[in-house]
């Protein structure tokens, strides 16, 4: 005798609900992930802020200069803007995320015929991914210290006089770290760094994205390091690696608070 099993339709209808819930599930995931992919890609590859301006228009004489990264492969695009008698420092300027060498919204300048005056050299300079330099992915200042170093080696090949540092934001972070590796750098002055990029972003990702913290700046965060193969943890700069050096360092924030500490030269 043979016996056939017949599934009930209440049977049926819950493992089709059961199937469509995973579908959607499933399909919020991709879509989460494939937004955070995007919204990461964003932010690592910016539109190039276009060159508008040069030292002449601020009635600077100066030369346009190439220089190579620390990692031996970037060409960076810079000016280098003499001062008229002997120089007394070469100071380099970093400009900030998405940026570029003439950093409008500070801006250089300006600033840069002040330290020109005052005698001065200046050099300012794009970062990879930025203004007309080499490179396609910015990476929040992990590479970009090595931008930063292959220019103060350049200055140092160059030219005989002290080195100091200028940066702004990102370019502010880069500076601490660069200065902390290379020990001749004798000043930097730090616009509004971070302490630590992986907070910074943390904080910031749900303010820039206009997407909800959870799970967005999350898988964010774990995809952009993967992406520009970054490690966040090692991005901290810390103004104490580097102040107890003879020079002169200034940290200060968007705020008006200023630390610093000094020692004579």
């Amino acid at each position: 005798m043979r016996m056939e099993l017949v599934r009930t339709p209440r049977r049926t209808k819950r493992r089709v609900w059961i199937s469509a819930a995973i579908g959607v599930v499933m399909l919020g995931v991709l879509a989460c992930v494939g937004l955070s992919v995007y919204v990461g890609w964003q932010l690592t590859h910016k539109p190039r802020e276009p060159i508008t301006m040069t030292p002449k228009d601020y009635g600077m004489a100066y030369e346009s200069a190439t220089f190579t990264s620390k990692d031996g492969k970037t060409a960076l695009e810079g000016w280098i803007i003499p001062p008229k008698g002997a120089a007394k420092m070469t100071v380099i300027f970093a400009h900030g995320y998405a940026g570029n060498r003439i950093q409008k919204n500070v801006p250089f300048l300006p600033l840069a015929k002040r330290l020109v005056d005052d005698g001065y050299r200046v050099i300012l300079f794009d970062f990879r991914a930025s203004g007309e330099s080499e490179g396609d992915m910015i990476t929040i200042g992990v590479k970009e210290k090595d931008d930063l170093l292959g220019v103060i080696d350049y200055a140092k090949r160059h030219y005989r006089e002290p080195v100091a540092l200028y940066g702004v934001s990102m370019g502010a972070a880069t500076s601490i770290l660069a200065a902390a590796e290379d020990n001749d750098v004798r000043g930097v002055i730090a616009d509004s760094p971070f302490s630590d990029l992986e907070s910074y972003l943390r904080a910031n990702m749900p303010v820039w994205t206009h997407l909800p913290n959870v799970p967005f700046t999350y898988l964010i965060l774990a995809i952009v390091p993967a992406l520009a193969d970054l490690d966040l943890a090692c991005l901290r700069p810390s103004m104490p690696s580097i102040v107890s050096r003879r020079g002169r360092f200034c940290s200060f924030t968007a705020k008006t608070t200023v630390r610093f500490r000094m020692k004579k030269a």
